[in-house]
């Protein structure tokens, strides 16, 4: 069975779900919309070590971060502090989220398939 990966600190994984807000350009596409510092927020707190990855959903709904901090609060605050979600291109909700170590679970998996010396 897989394992959630341990967290750091404390730290638990939050998913923040981006999705089309009041002010998003309709004519234009994620990566075309006016975004402010978006982009550098996001590589701010990725130094910080508060988000893991993120991107833009290819089919032009939004996007999605994941945020390793503290707590429900925490996450929500690091989204909040978004340029991009602050003018209202994007609204946002965050979940919490287990990573999962796929590396860890295939290799137990692996261990209890191999066959028991006689």
């Amino acid at each position: 069975m897989a394992q959630e990966s341990a967290q750091p600190n404390g730290q638990r994984a939050f998913l923040v779900l981006y999705r089309p807000g009041p002010n998003r350009g309709q004519s234009k596409r994620v990566w075309e919309q006016a975004l402010g510092g978006h982009n550098d927020c996001l590589i701010d707190q990725f130094e910080k070590g508060a988000r893991r990855f993120a991107g833009p959903s290819m089919d032009d709904c939004g996007g999605s971060i994941v945020v390793q901090i503290e707590d429900v609060r925490g996450a929500t605050q690091v989204a909040d502090s978004d340029p991009a979600l602050i003018s209202d291109v994007f609204v946002f909700v965050v979940h919490p989220w287990s990573l999962v170590d796929w590396e860890a679970a295939l290799s137990q998996c692996n261990t209890a398939k191999e066959p028991v010396d006689s």
